[in-house]
């Protein structure tokens, strides 16, 4: 019994022991599997990452844009040779047609039904498949990806896939030398097998459920776990499962999964118990038979023994190989089973250490900084190789010290007290990012707390190197700053909204135009701000945002839109207006761009009334310069005739009546000459009240309408042409008299103003005469005074609408200004401007000159007009002169140089200004001139395209002859320049 009683405390320690480790191996294993779980997810997702990257990249280069089918077929071979564990790389069009691939395939292959191709073609953005099969190569499984192509202007025109390989999940299984029935798999998010290996297809095929007591263990919610449970070939196992998620809110697209035999990891701890155990009870046994044989004489030593080697195992020493010599007794038996239980332990402690080694070898493997820090002494435990390839070896240091440069104590932006709960315990993980500053990278780091091996509570650190993606940010943020810089450049106005019509940013140009403030119109309705109306009828013309959004891509209104700014301003714009959408294709807001036309519309009316301006021109010089030919040679012959001194009394007075006349059709000619392009005025030193007074009494005579003037004793003197302001006072007089059907009052004044403002006369300052010209008749409304001086507006029914069209043409000719001011039932009043001469009086009035008879001359005459040829020679030769005609510029050319040649030169030559389909006047005398520099000219004009009657001398004339011309003028001129 007391044998029994000795042997008792070393069953018990077997007992414990065998337990304990049972525990230690479960505890090792579930460890070891979650890790591997981990690193298959962990794995899996850097893979997908780098099949986004590769995509993406691929997406860029100039042979894919282009769809170079040669050269993507390369590039996609080298890539593929790069990155082995993906199956293949192919284009494919917007139909789904494969374009090129890295391996061979069929023609005309179409993977438009794989869901990869249609997410992609759908979302326009990267997206991962579900498990497939490949249809061209060995029937092996792989995880698709899709990215589509889009060329600059956003437009997608491909789609590039490839294909994982789920195979290369076998490579750590291998590695990790686990147990046999231990496998690695992968479900997707609904539990179907996606792979399994070693490959077992009778129990566990691929692309059907997994176990549904297994799956169970997934809907916890948690993102990974790890059970016991069967198989479904029925074995039991201790599996770990780790979910895969692509965003951290996205749903798991694959669990990964790792499981060892329950067998295999406590079959070691279960045979040494069971052998220690039975040991023990031989030893119990053997112990009783010597006890009875041997007695207390060999009690004592392996009593000893035992002792020893109980305070061995107390202290951790399992290196028992030097075994003494045992006694074959009862307590010998004892010693010898703690002896083999010792070398037990010691081989379990080696597959600890081997177990170790796989799990370095998988965080190792990484490409992934992973380290372990002590959360009291911040003493770093464990960093894996990645991590020392950027950091060194630096196990055993501080981490603020070896992680960071220039901290001189815990980092201020330490996890560690959000990692805890209030209690002290490991609390929930905590994701974040940091630069480091000894590297100068940049990370994504994932902290969470877990008991170390000795119990102590430690910081496992995962930090993913995010440099590249926070470059490619920093080129973003670059690249916005650059469109709002963009923005506020752009010289139109610039609104946008979002999709519910609330505004979000204006530009400065909108902000002028507007009147609106950023700061204040932002979050405000879009019909607040920019409110539009219609120019003519004022209702409101706004499209709404929905209008704008289904109507895109650009949309405008046909009527002219005017803005209502914020201080109730109105301005004339020009907008358009088109829906903003996101990289997915879906509309997120609208853009208007708008710019103020106010300005470009007043120019526009202007110039419309210069068009029309220049074609009553047009219309007048040509009509004017055909009648003064006719003219010509009526008031011609009416002057010869006139000199017949046979004639009666009676013939000589018709004859005068006949003279009137004509000179009466003169003036006509010279209302529409004021619209002649180039007809500038024949001025000459005037006294406007003179020629006021004159215009004014002839028109009102015997009119019901009374007239007042009102002018200084020392008007100025205007050098003006006296038929054209006589003209246009004519032609205000008679509006007013219009205006006054029932009779009225007409004031006419004048007044000397010194200096007026330089912006609204041609040539910017000096002394000016003011005439303003006043009745009391009906008046006008805003809507008629902006078109009073437009050629064809009239209010009068039988008016022209060219008679305020020819006086304003006829001052602003003579450099002045004309303007109106009217209202409905007040009257109107018309005051024009015109410089002032510098000379103080009217030079005497020159003698009216006679005819006068001249040595006789050789005179060559040109003009088209045959009644004007034949009136000049009848003239001339009337005054004893030698006539030569011809009718253009090359006869009279010809005829010169012929005298030249003959030395029989003219002593004058006149030259008709225009000649219709010839060389005129100004061209021949240029050539005459060339020809002989002593020759004298007379330009002779009733019309003129260019200013050459007011200024004859600046193009080489001696004198200028108007059409029609008396025998008087004609005899003149020719005294003048021949003496």
């Amino acid at each position: 019994m007391l044998v029994l009683v000795a042997l008792l405390p070393a069953m018990m320690i077997l007992i414990f022991t065998g337990i304990e480790q049972r525990n230690r191996s479960i505890e090792a294993a579930k460890q070891e599997i979650s890790l591997l779980s981990q690193a298959m997810a962990e794995l899996h997702m850097k893979t997908s990452r780098s099949a986004k990257q590769m995509l993406v990249t691929l997406s860029q280069i100039p042979a894919v844009q282009t769809l170079d089918i040669d050269v993507c077929t390369v590039v996609f071979q080298n890539v593929l040779s790069l990155h082995p564990d993906f199956l293949n790389i192919t284009l494919t069009d917007l139909n789904g047609e494969v374009l090129a691939a890295s391996k061979p395939i069929p023609s005309g292959t179409n993977l438009k039904d794989r869901k990869h191709v249609r997410e992609a073609l759908e979302k326009r953005a990267f997206v991962t498949g579900e498990f497939i099969i490949s249809k061209f190569f060995p029937a092996l499984p792989a995880f698709p990806f899709a990215y589509p192509v889009f060329d600059k202007n956003n437009q997608m025109k491909a789609v590039l896939t490839t294909a994982l390989k789920l195979g290369y999940f076998s490579h750590l299984h291998d590695i990790s030398k686990l147990p046999q029935n231990s496998f690695v798999a992968a479900t997707d998010h609904k539990g179907i097998r996606l792979f399994y290996y070693p490959q077992k297809e009778k129990t566990n095929p691929i692309g059907k459920p997994i176990s549904s007591l297994s799956w169970e263990h997934t809907k916890s919610g948690d993102s990974s776990g790890v059970f016991m449970g069967q198989g479904a070939d029925g074995v039991q196992r201790i599996f770990a499962f780790q979910q895969v998620r692509f965003n951290p809110d996205a749903k798991p697209s694959m669990y990964a999964w790792a499981a060892i035999p329950e067998e295999a990891v406590l079959a070691p701890a279960n045979a040494a118990l069971a052998r220690n155990l039975f040991l023990l009870f031989l030893t119990s046994v053997l112990s009783l038979i010597v006890a009875w044989i041997i007695g207390q004489r060999t009690l004592l030593i392996p009593i000893k023994n035992l002792v020893a080697i109980t305070k061995k195992f107390a202290t951790g020493t399992l290196d028992l190989h030097n075994k003494p010599a045992l006694r074959p007794d009862e307590l010998g038996t004892l010693t010898a089973a703690f002896y083999e239980m010792a070398n037990i332990q010691e081989r379990n402690q080696k597959k600890l250490i081997e177990n170790e080694a796989r799990f370095r070898l998988l965080l190792d493997g990484l490409e992934t900084l992973v380290n372990v820090v002590d959360m009291d002494t911040h003493e770093i435990l464990f960093i894996n190789e990645y991590g020392k390839k950027l950091l060194g070896d630096i196990t055993g240091q501080v981490c603020w010290q070896s992680l960071q440069k220039g901290q001189a104590g815990p980092c201020t932006f330490c996890t560690n007290k959000s990692l805890l709960n209030e209690d002290g315990t490991p609390g929930k993980g905590y994701s974040w990012e940091y630069e480091n500053n000894r590297i100068n990278r940049c990370f994504f780091v994932h902290d969470r707390t877990l008991y170390w091996v000795d119990g102590r509570i430690v910081r496992l650190q995962v930090a993913i190197d995010i440099t590249e993606k926070k470059r490619a940010e920093t080129l973003l943020a670059e690249e916005k700053e650059r469109l709002a810089v963009t923005m506020q450049s752009i010289g139109d106005g610039v609104i946008t909204t979002d999709f519910a019509g609330n505004i979000v940013l204006l530009n400065k140009v909108a902000e002028d135009i507007s009147g609106w403030m950023t700061a204040e119109a932002i979050g405000m309705p879009l019909e607040q701000v920019f409110q539009l109306v219609d120019a003519q009828t004022r209702k409101k013309c706004m499209p709404s945002v929905d209008h704008i959004i289904n109507a895109g891509p650009t949309i405008g209104i046909e009527t002219q839109p005017v803005l209502i700014t914020k201080n109730g301003a109105a301005k004339s714009i020009e907008y358009s207006g088109s829906p903003i959408r996101d990289s997915q294709a879906e509309v997120i807001g609208v853009v208007l761009v708008f710019r103020d036309v106010t300005e470009l519309l007043k120019t526009k009316k202007e110039l419309l009334k210069m068009k029309k301006l220049e074609s009553v021109g047009l219309l007048a010089g040509g009509i004017a310069h055909d009648f003064n030919n006719i003219l010509t040679a009526i008031l011609g012959n009416i002057n010869l005739v006139s000199l017949d001194k046979c004639l009666s009394d009676r013939a000589k007075e018709l004859l005068a009546e006949a003279e009137k006349a004509s000179l009466r059709a003169q003036g006509l000619t010279q209302q529409l000459l004021t619209f002649a392009k180039g007809g500038d005025p024949v001025k000459e030193l005037s006294s406007l009240e003179k020629v006021i007074k004159d215009s004014a009494e002839f028109i009102l005579h015997g009119r019901a309408v009374a007239c007042h003037y009102n002018f200084p004793s020392d008007l100025w003197l205007t050098d003006i042409d006296t038929g054209q302001i006589s003209q246009v006072v004519q032609n205000i007089v008679l509006n007013a008299i219009a205006a006054m059907p029932k009779g009225g009052l007409v004031t006419i004044s004048g007044k000397n103003v010194p200096v007026l403002d330089q912006g609204i006369f041609p040539d910017g300052s000096g002394k000016y005469v003011e005439i303003s010209i006043r009745d009391t008749g009906i008046g006008m409304d805003a809507e008629a005074i902006e078109k009073i001086f437009d050629p064809y507006f009239s209010t009068k029914k039988e008016g022209s609408g060219l008679g305020l069209a020819i006086a304003q043409s006829v001052i602003t000719k003579h450099k002045g200004y004309i303007a109106v001011e009217s209202q409905p039932g007040k009257g109107s009043a018309f005051t024009f401007y015109l410089p002032a001469s510098n000379v103080g009086k009217l030079p005497a009035k020159a003698i009216q000159s006679k005819i006068v008879s001249s040595r006789s001359l050789k005179i060559l005459v040109m003009d088209d007009d045959s009644m004007v040829r034949s009136l000049t020679e009848s003239m001339l030769n009337h005054l004893g002169h030698e006539v030569i005609l011809t009718k253009d510029g090359q006869e009279a050319i010809a005829t010169f140089q012929k005298a030249l040649d003959n030395h029989s030169l003219f002593d004058l030559i006149i030259l008709d200004l225009t000649i219709p389909g010839g060389i005129g006047g100004k061209e021949t005398a240029q050539h005459l001139l060339k020809m002989d520099p002593q020759a004298k000219v007379v330009v002779s004009s009733g019309y003129s395209t260019d200013p050459v009657m007011a200024r004859f001398r600046e193009y080489g004339f001696c004198a200028a002859l108007v059409k029609p011309f008396k025998l008087e003028s004609l005899s003149a001129v020719i005294s003048e320049i021949t003496g």
